[in-house]
């Protein structure tokens, strides 16, 4: 009867182990469930992000080329500017006599006559004096400036793809 109680109890502790080990089998596969589901996520959210990262350098790649091309065009245009002016104020442009207004809205005495290309130009018309040209001359330059600044501003929205109407490539 002594064994037999033995055997009972040993019977009784190994049947609650099983049942505690049954109890527990399905949370342990659950758990690994679950850090298989994170660990395909990390994965696929690391790829995302270095994914992004690429774009992200390659936007900046454009965006650096395109700056300098912007600054090459820049200095390009102020030299082009300066020899244009230079050319002007030593008559070297054939037919470029001044910019000129005509005579019938100026008053008569303090008009600068120039020699031009016809006799019938310098009746007409008036040359503007020099300080007043060359301020005209920057006026436009300036003018040229601001529209190619806001073309290049332009062009970087549109490298950075900031428009949510364009479809990336």
């Amino acid at each position: 009867m002594l064994l037999n109680l033995e055997m009972k109890i040993i019977l009784g502790l190994a049947l609650c182990g099983a049942s505690y080990y049954a109890s527990t089998l399905p949370e342990r596969y659950r758990e690994e469930g679950r850090e298989q589901e994170r660990s395909a996520y990390r994965k696929t959210s690391d790829a995302a992000l270095i994914k992004r990262d690429f774009e992200f350098l390659d936007v900046k790649t454009k965006l650096e080329a395109e700056r300098a091309n912007r600054e090459n065009d820049r200095i390009e245009h102020d030299k082009k500017f300066a020899q244009y002016v230079a050319d002007a104020r030593a008559g070297r442009i054939h037919g470029f006599s001044g910019l000129r207004v005509s005579r019938s809205g100026l008053c008569a005495p303090r008009t600068e006559e120039t020699t031009g290309t016809s006799g019938n130009e310098n009746q007409e018309t008036a040359r503007l004096p020099r300080a007043l040209e060359e301020g005209l001359f920057g006026f436009a330059n300036d003018r040229d400036e601001i529209i190619a600044d806001f073309e290049a501003f332009k062009q970087e929205v549109r490298l950075a793809g900031c428009f949510a109407t364009e479809s990336k490539p």
